[in-house]
């Protein structure tokens, strides 16, 4: 923590407003965040993002097909008439 602070001053000393640079942080350990979160909105000139990554159509469709929400039907008719029935 204390490692910290002193990067959390050394990047308010060195800050210029004209050079805006942009850091990724990944971290494994999601108990860590809340501390980080609050350490990197302490400081003057720093915005804190987060980013989601969203997932494709391929992995939305590998879940349905786990959950169990597919059809199966012999040609369009067929799924007209399955889909009427529910």
């Amino acid at each position: 923590m204390r490692v910290l602070q002193q990067m959390a001053s050394m990047a308010e000393k060195n800050w210029i407003s004209e050079n805006m640079k942009e850091i990724t942080l990944r971290v494994s350990d999601e108990s860590l965040l809340p501390m980080l979160r609050k350490l990197f909105r302490s400081m003057d000139g720093v915005e804190v993002v987060t980013r989601r990554r969203k997932k494709s159509g391929l992995e939305k469709a590998l879940e349905d097909v786990a959950a169990g929400r597919v059809y199966v039907a012999a040609d369009g008719d067929d799924l007209i008439r399955q889909c009427l029935e529910d």
